[in-house]
């Protein structure tokens, strides 16, 4: 906990947080075929803690003091979107039935 709020207070991570190892992930298809493979990122559980800390907070402060638009329902987490589509009016494109 003292790492983290050091990190918030100085605005500064520790610089091994930076690093992530590059692997790659077989996808499907010819093993040969480069384009078979993507790449991903493995970057460092403790800083991505830490952003998830912050995160919670910044979301928290948006809620709490109104700071998002009726319309952006896709900042909010376990938000069902389908009141996206309601106030939409696009409900009608659904159901194949009246």
């Amino acid at each position: 906990m003292h790492l983290f709020n050091e990190s918030i207070i100085k605005h500064q991570i520790p610089a091994d947080w930076n690093n992530a190892h590059i692997t790659v992930v077989y996808k499907k298809g010819s093993k040969t075929n480069v384009s078979n493979y993507r790449p991903i990122s493995l970057t460092c559980v403790i800083c991505k803690i830490l952003e998830s800390v912050i995160r919670d907070h910044v979301m928290e402060h948006f809620k709490r003091n109104k700071l998002f638009n009726n319309n952006q329902y896709g900042f909010y987490k376990r938000t069902i979107y389908n009141n996206t589509i309601v106030d939409a009016g696009l409900e009608k494109f659904l159901c194949p039935w009246p």
